[in-house]
């Protein structure tokens, strides 16, 4: 072996991610789409029946909140039977500042 070769730095190849790039692509464009999923889960379904990935929870979690940055969260549902003057008059009177 020549001495040159064994003083190289190499680099290794490092592992192939479980979603490619032009599915990473897609999975950013349907984020903020008003009708776009909600859940990490849904999202994992959606992965499986349109770009025939299958790939765990935590994989679609980490992408998306780790690296991606993203947030699903969405509001919860307010109650119809909700009488606004009675939760007014409650954060008046009982919530301390």
């Amino acid at each position: 072996m020549e001495l040159r070769s064994l003083l190289s730095i190499k680099k290794a190849p490092g592992k192939t991610p479980h979603i490619p790039p032009e599915v990473r692509e897609k999975l950013i464009k349907k984020r903020p789409e008003p009708e776009g999923e909600t859940s990490y889960g849904k999202l994992q379904i959606w992965l499986e029946k349109e770009c025939a990935i299958k790939v765990s929870y935590k994989v679609v979690h980490d992408l998306l909140h780790y690296k991606l940055k993203a947030d699903l969260k969405v509001p919860r549902p307010q109650s119809n039977k909700a009488n606004e003057e009675v939760q007014a008059s409650f954060k008046k009177n009982y919530v301390s500042s």
